[in-house]
């Protein structure tokens, strides 16, 4: 009788067989099989290349039931209601805004009127937008560091005599 191997109701001689498991650690030729149906040419049929009888047809999707065409994602229809516009009645009688426009007032007056959550709320947008404000007003920086790179690149590959260089660089250092 043979030994059980870790509980194992199966004995450990049936457990490895390598002269059986051989075959399975072969690679195998890879196969190529040639489609002669009526209305194919000579296809040869194997990896990567799938019989043309299942190939997706050209104009018809390979995901019918997906997203329908026309249909909005959430950001363009957020987009497209803050852009509506809306009549308030203001001091100066009615007037028409975007709605984007009366909800930050809503929130102005809030927090005016000493809502501790409309307050934060508005000083974050503050901080927001003086962010973007203080990024949009360096982009002038780097215009004139860009200028300056074309400059010493046009001057290295001699675009530019010595003299003309040197005006250059002064002009644009000022």
């Amino acid at each position: 009788m043979w030994p059980f191997v870790a509980g194992k109701s199966i004995p450990a001689r049936e457990l490895f067989r390598p002269r059986r498991a051989r075959h399975l650690m072969r690679s195998q030729p890879r196969r190529s099989f040639s489609v002669h149906n009526e209305g194919f040419q000579n296809y040869d049929v194997g990896y990567g290349k799938p019989p043309q009888a299942t190939q997706f047809t050209r104009g018809r999707s390979g995901n019918p039931k997906g997203r329908p065409k026309g249909s909005k994602n959430l950001s363009s229809v957020v987009q497209r209601e803050c852009r509506q516009r809306v009549r308030v009645n203001g001091p100066g009688g009615p007037r028409m805004i975007t709605k984007l426009e009366a909800a930050v007032m809503q929130i102005g007056n809030k927090a005016a009127q000493g809502e501790l959550r409309a307050a934060k709320e508005l000083f974050s947008l503050i901080r927001i937008s003086e962010e973007e404000q203080g990024a949009s007003s360096t982009g002038t920086s780097f215009q004139e560091a860009d200028q300056r790179v074309l400059h010493t690149l046009r001057r290295r590959l001699g675009g530019l005599s010595t003299s003309e260089s040197t005006t250059n660089s002064k002009e644009i250092s000022e």
